[in-house]
This record gives C-alpha cells, sequence and structure tokens, in this order.
C-alpha cells in the first residue's frame, strides 16, 4: 500500500518533527489551519500510523492530549523530502 499525504499533513509531520509532543491548538496556531481541518488531517495521518496521541497530566490533575509523529511517519516524510 502506497501511503501519499498532502501540503497540510507534510508540514504537520515536520511541525511534529521540530516541536515534539503538541497539542492540536499549537498545532492550528503554528500552520494557521482551522480546528476542523486540523481535525480530519490529524485523523489521516493516525489512519495511516504517521502520528499517535497521548494524554498526559499537568500538576493540577487536568489532562491533555498531545500528538507525535510516529516512526513511520518520520521514514514517510524523510521519504518525501527526498523526492
Amino acid at each position: 500500500m502506497e501511503i501519499q499525504i498532502g501540503e497540510p499533513e507534510q508540514k504537520i509531520l515536520e511541525t511534529l518533527i521540530k516541536e515534539g509532543k503538541t497539542q492540536i491548538h499549537n498545532l492550528r496556531d503554528k500552520l494557521d489551519v482551522k480546528l476542523k481541518k486540523m481535525k480530519n488531517h490529524l485523523q489521516t495521518l493516525m489512519r495511516y500510523g504517521l502520528i499517535y496521541n497521548s494524554y498526559s497530566e499537568n500538576s493540577f490533575n487536568d489532562k491533555y492530549l498531545h500528538y507525535e509523529i510516529s516512526k513511520l511517519g518520520r521514514l514517510i516524510l524523510n521519504t518525501e523530502s527526498q523526492k
């Protein structure tokens, strides 16, 4: 199966490599993408296994959802950048 990602998804992967674990609102602000579209792009990347999400807690026991690039995502991004 060939994985093809668009420019928005590629920018998300690049941002996750630079920033590490990142919350959706940080991605949205950095890439200037509306929340609904950002959610769709993240779902696409997760469906292909290029990113994953996890929860972490702060000192007030509030949970925050973070997104992070997977090993496969790094491989795909590296392949895309060599084209």
